[in-house]
């Protein structure tokens, strides 16, 4: 089994995020040692979010569920060794026009700075003696 487990929710809205976010979380930890991170990571900035606002506010709502579930997580539900990566850490903060993906998963070729998304992940894996 993993040691690490990143969860994605690109293709669900936010309320479905919110309930599927929880109860997944939910399942692995029961069957999992409470000393292996789970990291729940937002998408990347869409590539058209800055212009079309359907895009953004979509992407939004995804955030701000995925959040929710987190806070209930780490809150009421007390949930240990759970973290969380903001999506604009993921690709970079330069911005979308410079830095451009795929549907807000992907690099395209002129946005391919991986260096970005690796760093971000770096300082849970490190904190938990994982290395890339």
């Amino acid at each position: 089994m993993s040691s690490l487990w990143w969860c994605f929710c690109r293709n669900m809205d936010g309320p479905a995020i919110r309930t599927h976010a929880v109860s997944l979380v939910q399942q692995l930890r029961r069957g999992w040692s409470s000393s292996k991170p789970i990291v729940l990571a937002e998408g990347s900035d869409a590539g058209a979010a800055w212009l079309n606002t359907g895009i953004h506010a979509t992407q939004l709502a995804r955030r701000q569920a995925l959040a929710a579930a987190y806070m209930q997580l780490t809150t009421e539900l007390k949930v240990e060794n759970l973290h969380y990566v903001k999506g604009e850490d993921l690709i970079g903060t330069s911005g979308a026009v410079d830095l451009p993906t795929a549907m807000g998963t992907h690099p395209t070729d002129l946005g391919h700075h991986m260096m970005s998304a690796a760093e971000a992940k770096l300082p849970v894996t490190h904190d938990r003696g994982h290395h890339a």
